[in-house]
């Protein structure tokens, strides 16, 4: 069966690097915006101490990568295995390339290349946004910008990490014929064959709250910082 000799093995890593990737940015996300705002616990503060966040930060920075770099590989074993070959070599690039050819013609397949473009646009454009802020601007972590960087590069993450979980799906309806997130709602409408206007209405609506979240931050945060230059203000 295709896609089921050289890529199968292959999966396990890039998706397994951006599930901590995903997961390491969820938290550190949460944990610096209740830090900076003294919502936390002095006990659970003390537990995580003054780099934490710094620290997820890292984790998800060096396994984005991990998982770049194996979904890249993956993708290239994939079009082998497309290629239909009975003993395929992982160095056949001319078989890669036909493969390439299959897979754009096989409806499931070709949904699964369009798909893994735009993850790997979305975890791209997070690594733009840290190498930008991180790298040439030397601040400690993303998490010293302001909220909105902080949110569209969370974001931008963990829309890449859903692009992974639609693939994976539908490379379960490949193989198996159907897959587990068929029964879920708005997911399953990310599927092949599925009515994508739920989905795309459902993520609209987090983009849209994602605004609204951010302005009501950016007020709260303009208007403390003017209370606060007030009273430090010398009177007369």
């Amino acid at each position: 069966m295709l896609l089921a000799t050289l890529h199968s093995p292959s999966l396990h890593f890039h998706i397994g690097a951006w599930f901590v990737t995903a997961l390491c940015t969820f938290i550190a996300f949460w944990i610096n915006f209740l830090q900076k705002r003294n919502l936390l616990p002095n006990r659970i503060n003390d537990i995580l101490g003054p780099n934490a966040v710094v620290r997820l930060d890292y984790v998800a920075h060096v396994t984005g990568i991990i998982g770049f770099v194996g979904i890249i590989g993956s993708a290239y074993l994939g079009f082998i295995d497309a290629a239909g070959l009975e003993n395929p070599s992982p160095f056949d690039i001319e078989a890669a390339i036909r493969g390439f050819d299959v897979a754009m013609g096989v409806p499931v397949l070709a949904f699964k290349v369009i798909w893994t473009v735009a993850g790997l646009q979305a975890f791209l454009f997070a690594g733009i946004i840290r190498l930008y802020f991180v790298t040439l601007k030397h601040s400690r972590s993303v998490y010293d910008q302001h909220v909105t960087i902080q949110i569209i590069y969370a974001e931008s993450t963990l829309l890449g990490f859903l692009t992974m979980v639609i693939i994976a799906g539908a490379g379960g309806i490949w193989v198996y014929g159907s897959s587990i997130l068929s029964g879920i709602p708005i997911l399953q409408d990310f599927l092949p064959g599925g009515n994508l206007l739920p989905g795309v209405a459902a993520l609209s609506g987090l983009l849209a709250l994602t605004l609204i979240f951010s302005t009501i931050l950016r007020e709260s945060t303009a208007k403390r910082s003017t209370e606060s230059e007030a009273k430090e203000k010398p009177v007369g």
